[in-house]
C-alpha cells in the first residue's frame, strides 16, 4: 500500500515547515527586526550558572527517549527570555494555565508549531509527548514534565536540536507596580544535540538567532494574551558555563 502526503506525519510535518520557511519566514524576519528595537541582550561566560538545572529527566521503558544534557555536545547555556508586564487583566497563574491549554496562542505560526498526534497541541498535561516545528532541519520533539498554573517545564527528546529542558513561567517584577504585574519568563538549559547545531548556535549563530526571535515572539503573545502592557524592553540573558 503507498503511503501518501495525507496520511504520514512526517511528509506532513515537512511540509508545513516547507510552507513556513517560504511564506511565513520572511514576514516573520521583518517582524522580528521591529520588535529588536525593544529587545536588550547580554552574553556571559560563568562558572557556575545562576539558576541550576532542573533535576535529569526519566521516562519509564526499555529505551529512554530522553535527549540528558549530559548526551549533547558543548557547554552548558543557560539562556533567559523575559518581559515585564503591568496591569494584566489574568493573573500569572492564568497566564501559565492559558498557555499549557494551547501553547500554538502564544507562538507564531509564522515560524513555529506546536504539535501533538500530527494536530495542533492542547490541555497539556504530565507525560504528553509532542513535537515543536520548525522550518529547517531541526524539529524539537519533547516530553511535557509539568503543565499546572505554575509552570509549564518540557524536557528534551532524543533528536532534538538542544539536550536539556526548557521551563515557562512568571515571577515577581523587581518593583511591583501599583496596577500589579509579573515577568512572563522562558528560561532553557541545555547543551547542544550534536555537532551540527552547536556549529549553528555557537560559531555560525544562525539557530541562536532563530531561536531568540521564536521565543521573544511569545513573550510580546504573552503580553497581549495577559491583557496587559509591557514595561520596558524584552531582556535576552544568556549564561554559558565555563569548561576546562
Amino acid at each position: 500500500m503507498t503511503t501518501t502526503a495525507s496520511n504520514d506525519p512526517g511528509r506532513l510535518s515537512l511540509l508545513r515547515n516547507a510552507v513556513r520557511a517560504v511564506v511565513g519566514l520572511p514576514c516573520f524576519v521583518v517582524a522580528h527586526a521591529r520588535r529588536e528595537t525593544h529587545i536588550e541582550h547580554t552574553d556571559t561566560t560563568v562558572d557556575q550558572l545562576s539558576e541550576q538545572p532542573p533535576e535529569p529527566t526519566t521516562v519509564p521503558g526499555l529505551h529512554d527517549p530522553i535527549q540528558h544534557r549530559s548526551d549533547g555536545v558543548g557547554p552548558v547555556v543557560m539562556r533567559t527570555y523575559g518581559v515585564d508586564i503591568t496591569n494584566p487583566a489574568l493573573a500569572g497563574s492564568q497566564l501559565v494555565a492559558a498557555l499549557c491549554a494551547d501553547p500554538n496562542r502564544f507562538n507564531s505560526d509564522l515560524v513555529a508549531g506546536f504539535v501533538r498526534d500530527d494536530r495542533p497541541a492542547t490541555d497539556l498535561s504530565h507525560g504528553d509527548q509532542l513535537v515543536v516545528e520548525i522550518p529547517g532541519p531541526w524539529n524539537g520533539p519533547v516530553h511535557v514534565v509539568t503543565a499546572d498554573d505554575d509552570q509549564l517545564l518540557l524536557a528534551t527528546m532524543n533528536d532534538h536540536m538542544e539536550a536539556g529542558h526548557i521551563r515557562f513561567d512568571t515571577t515577581s517584577l523587581a518593583e511591583p507596580t501599583a496596577g500589579g504585574g509579573y515577568r512572563f519568563r522562558i528560561r532553557s538549559w541545555a547543551t547542544a544535540g550534536d555537532a551540527p547545531f552547536l556549529a549553528a548556535h555557537l560559531a555560525v549563530p544562525v539557530g541562536k538567532v532563530l531561536q531568540t526571535a521564536m521565543w521573544t515572539a511569545m513573550c510580546d503573545n504573552a503580553v497581549s494574551i495577559s491583557g496587559g502592557e509591557r514595561s520596558g524592553s524584552i531582556r535576552v540573558d544568556t549564561e554559558k558555563l565555563r569548561t576546562g
